[in-house]
């Protein structure tokens, strides 16, 4: 009787089941438009990695700005830039950098100078 009941509750969970496996091997299940949604959030995401990457690499490399006074933050393009930095001279070379990289379309710089 244990057993038949069992069979039945499997059967009946079956289909419910059968959507949680989109959910595990997608990460999401797909309902509606809301793939689509989070596919697109997850693209732009990694572009803005990206871009805070390549921003960070060219300061890194470069003898004026030190990549540990500046903080990268990107949202959708926009790069703000964050910390303190020794000079003015620090400060336009910093923005000219993370400027120069493709994909940045706004920078707002919040750095501020302070002498150490």
């Amino acid at each position: 009787m244990l057993r038949s009941a069992l069979k039945i509750s499997l059967l009946c969970l079956l289909p419910v089941l059968a959507g949680c496996a989109a959910a595990v091997v997608t990460g999401t299940a797909p309902v509606g438009n809301r793939q689509a949604s989070s596919d697109a959030a997850a693209h732009q995401h990694r572009h803005d990695a990206e871009i805070a990457s390549r921003i960070n690499s060219r300061y890194v490399k470069d003898e004026l700005v030190s990549a540990f006074d500046v903080k990268i933050a990107v949202s959708h393009g926009v790069v703000t830039l964050t910390g303190k930095v020794p000079s003015r001279r620090v400060e336009r070379r910093a923005i000219e950098l993370a400027r120069s990289v493709e994909g940045v379309r706004q920078l707002v710089s919040k750095l501020t100078v302070a002498a150490y």
